[in-house]
């Protein structure tokens, strides 16, 4: 975050004060123990009425404090804005302070300086980005200690796309071969809609036997 907008609210005779003229409304920024101990005047600055879309207004007025300007999101301000000599006496000036540790002043700072861990109740983004990081960093242990496992994965999928394929047509079987087409990879029963071998109206295919580690039926 390298701004924040300042707000103040004026008021005139007890009703809000709005078109304030003259230079005003101004506001005065102080830079409180800059990381050297001393105190630094940063400026005044002129505010801008606030308006909305059909430009009703009503008595609120902004400054926005940018990098350009002197702002530091670590740093702690101390401010006082200034209505100027129209407005009665005790309407005229307001203070108030910019926080780091104010979550409403420093957002940016506050999430992504938060400890991840302290966020785990389930359903909150929190608990998520917890499983992701654990997710990423076992697989990436498997993955350091199993460097193969992927290949070999990738391997054998292309070898069901690939490799011999053959139908029985006694023992209605379907048998996929390794690379050397002699060697059974897995064999399938060809089953119909009865669960009656049949290579007439295939159905269901159900592996009995299989050269690849996975489990058959």
């Amino acid at each position: 975050m390298d701004e924040v907008i300042i707000t103040s609210f004026f008021t005139q005779n007890g009703v809000p004060a709005t078109n304030i003229s003259g230079g005003y409304p101004l506001i005065h920024i102080w830079q409180v123990n800059a990381g050297t101990g001393v105190d630094v005047y940063v400026g005044q600055f002129q505010m801008t009425q606030v308006t909305d879309t059909a430009s009703d207004v009503d008595g609120f007025y902004k400054y926005t404090f940018t990098s350009t300007a002197g702002f530091v999101p670590t740093d702690t301000y101390l401010f006082r804005t200034d209505g100027g000599p129209t407005l009665g006496a005790g309407e005229r000036y307001q203070s108030g302070q910019l926080d780091p540790a104010d979550v409403s002043s420093n957002v940016a700072t506050e999430v992504w300086g938060a400890t991840a861990t302290n966020y785990t109740a389930a359903g909150t983004m929190g608990l998520l980005e917890n499983q992701i990081g654990a997710n990423l960093v076992s697989v990436a242990n498997n993955l350091y200690v199993n460097p193969s496992s992927v290949l070999d994965l990738c391997q054998l999928l292309l070898s069901y796309e690939t490799n011999r394929t053959k139908i029985d047509p006694v023992a209605c079987t379907l048998t996929v071969y390794e690379a050397d087409c002699q060697t059974p990879l897995r064999v399938f029963q060809l089953l119909d809609t009865n669960s009656n071998p049949s290579i007439v109206q295939v159905a269901e295919r159900k592996p009995i036997s299989a050269n690849d580690g996975l489990p058959v039926c």
